[in-house]
Parts: C-alpha cells; sequence; structure tokens
C-alpha cells in the first residue's frame, strides 16, 4: 500500500503562497495606473446659480440690486403700504401694464401738444373705457375699498393731531395776527403816551415858571377858540415882558 499524507513522496512541511515566509500582498494600484482611470477631462456640467428675483431668498424690501415689480407697484401706487396684498398687487401691476400697452398701440400725441393724446384710427375704444373696462376686471374688491378707505381715515387723523385743520390752522393764523395788530397797536399807544406825559410835564413845569401876571395872561388865552398851549404861553410870556417893561419905566 502507497503511503499517504506527510508521509507521501514529495511532501514537505514548509509553507507556501501566501503563507510562505516573507511575502507580502501587492498594494492597490492608485494615480493614473487605478482602475477605470482616464486621461480625457470629463465634461463638466452645466450649471448656474439663480440671481436677482429668483435667488432664493430674495424680499422686494430687500435693497442692494433694485426692488421687485410687486414692491414698486406697492410704492407708486399705494403709499409703500404693507396691508395691501399680493394679489392686488398684482393685479394693480397688470392693470398699469395693459393700460400702458394700449396708449402705446392706440393713441398718439396731438400736435402742437407735449402733454395730450388722441386715439389712433384702428382703436377698439376710448382710452376712458378701456380704463373703465380695466378697472372692473382688475380693481379693487368692496373689502380692499373699505381698507383704502379706513386708511385714508387713519393718515388724515394723524394729520389732524399734528397739524390740525384747515380751521384750526385759520383761526391759528387769524388769532396769531390780532394778537400781533392789537400787540403793535398796544406797544405804540404806551410810547405815545409815555411821551404825552413827558412833553405835559415838562410843559407844567414852564407854566410854574410864570409869573402871576404871565399865568393870569395865560389862563385867559388858553380859553379861546383855537388856540394852543403853546402859543397861550408863548403870548404870555411875550406880554408879561411888555408889561413889566411899561411898569418899569413909569
Amino acid at each position: 500500500m502507497a503511503p499517504t499524507g506527510i508521509n507521501r513522496p514529495g511532501y514537505s512541511s514548509s509553507p507556501t503562497g501566501i503563507n510562505r515566509p516573507g511575502y507580502s500582498s501587492p498594494k492597490p494600484p492608485t494615480g493614473v495606473n487605478r482602475p477605470g482611470y482616464s486621461s480625457s477631462p470629463s465634461p463638466k456640467p452645466s450649471f448656474s446659480a439663480p440671481t436677482g428675483i429668483n435667488r432664493p431668498g430674495y424680499s422686494p424690501s430687500q435693497g442692494g440690486g433694485g426692488i421687485g415689480p410687486l414692491q414698486e407697484t406697492r410704492q407708486k401706487f399705494f403709499d409703500n403700504r404693507y396691508d395691501v396684498s399680493t394679489d392686488r398687487l398684482q393685479r394693480r401691476r397688470q392693470q398699469d401694464l395693459q393700460d400702458e400697452l394700449f396708449r402705446e398701440m392706440f393713441t398718439k400725441p396731438v400736435k402742437g401738444s407735449s402733454n395730450l393724446l388722441q386715439m389712433t384710427a384702428d382703436a377698439p375704444m376710448s382710452l376712458s373705457d378701456f380704463r373703465m373696462q380695466l378697472a372692473n376686471k382688475l380693481g379693487p374688491t368692496p373689502s380692499e375699498l373699505m381698507s383704502d378707505i379706513s386708511y385714508a381715515a387713519k393718515s388724515m387723523g394723524q394729520g389732524l393731531v399734528e397739524k390740525g385743520t384747515p380751521m384750526m390752522n385759520l383761526a391759528k393764523s387769524l388769532f396769531g395776527g390780532v394778537q400781533n395788530f392789537f400787540g403793535n397797536q398796544m406797544d405804540k399807544a404806551q410810547g405815545f403816551f409815555a411821551n404825552q406825559m413827558a412833553s405835559q410835564n415838562q410843559f407844567n413845569q414852564q407854566l410854574l415858571s410864570l409869573t402871576p401876571q404871565q399865568r393870569m395872561i395865560y389862563d385867559q388865552l388858553i380859553f379861546q377858540p383855537g388856540m394852543t398851549r403853546e402859543n397861550a404861553y408863548a403870548q404870555a410870556v411875550g406880554q408879561g415882558f411888555a408889561m413889566g417893561g411899561i411898569a418899569t419905566l413909569h
């Protein structure tokens, strides 16, 4: 019987293959030698990030690149009110665009005028009729009209608080004018009376300096019609001196 197992001919107990002494498993190829590598560069995908009003997070109220069409409509027609809905802004913008398009197609300037328009021969309707049609189609709803009225009333109330009504302003102006008028008149009157009092006091001092004879003449002259106190005083002083001189001569 032939020997088997470790006793068979040619058997060696030394390890072979990956178990042999000094064996090391090869490293996988990298770089240009890696599997699937091609020296031709693969085409880059065409991609453009959205910009402007299409960019993520865009809001019409943001500055920088200008304002959006709805924000422009809000400022142009609604006094920048933020209680106006997006739907109404869109309808008002469409109304404005269609009005502008109609005017460009079916109107022309009146000769000799810079701001008057006339309808072209092929116009389907007048500009006022077209605008009425647009208002019925795209105009404000009853609730939106009530909102406009409420806003206008609130704005008027705020204006009255800050500035007052036209009648109140007129009354204030008139009262101020009356005050200024009478104030100026009172100042003038006070100045006049002060001057009169000073003049009277000065004249009284002059009367006190008259002699008894001169004062008697003055008292007689002052009651004559048309006689002023200055003329009576001058005549009294003159006649008194003349009578005194005659008496001295005797």
